[in-house]
């Protein structure tokens, strides 16, 4: 003898829902069981797209992600190192820093003048290469104690033609195949 169907309580959810709802219950149970399961195993396929997988990647990429981090907090930390010493350094004479700019502008070479505007100095090169730019700017800053204002660079090929790549530059062994032409412009005596 088999159980008579029980008959559902009427529906008293959102009017939305009533198609719904009418279509399930002409389903049979184990069409029931089926589009029940079909419906979790899409909550599990969402749930693991939406918060699962992404957690995952996030702590996947967290230990790369705070070395890079850490080593930019390292540079900073160098460089406020480097800003601290810059100040605690006594102030030297407007004409000792002129002096300084100078000859550390002399050793650039004929391509580099300085030119004084108002309350700054502007530097104007061409065809210094990197190392050699790196090293007066290093030496401005510490025996003239200017700071950097305001600068262009333009990179150049050896040859005078422009938009040079830069791994050119860094093959080992070979000479500058990379130059600079811009300005820069310099506040003396260590302004702040």
């Amino acid at each position: 003898m088999t159980a008579a169907p029980q008959a559902s309580p009427p529906y008293d959810g959102p009017a939305w829902l009533q198609p719904l709802h009418a279509r399930w219950q002409t389903l049979a149970p184990r069409e029931r069981r089926m589009v029940t399961l079909a419906a979790w195993a899409v909550g599990a396929v969402l749930l693991w797209l939406i918060a699962v997988a992404p957690a995952l990647r996030t702590l996947a990429a967290a230990p790369t992600e705070r070395a890079r981090l850490d080593a930019q907090l390292d540079e900073m930390r160098t460089l406020a190192g480097e800003a601290a010493a810059l100040r605690a350094a006594p102030q030297i004479a407007p004409a000792q820093a002129d002096a300084a700019l100078r000859a550390a502008t002399e050793r650039l070479g004929p391509t580099a003048r300085l030119e004084p505007q108002a309350d700054r100095m502007v530097l104007r090169f061409s065809g210094v290469s990197g190392p050699a730019f790196a090293a007066w700017l290093t030496e401005v800053r510490a025996g003239a104690r200017a700071r950097v204002l305001q600068a262009e660079l333009l990179q150049e090929a050896a040859a005078g033609a422009t938009a040079a790549p830069a791994a050119a530059a860094s093959a080992p062994g070979a000479a500058p195949a990379v130059t600079y032409t811009g300005t820069v412009a310099l506040a003396l005596g260590g302004g702040r």
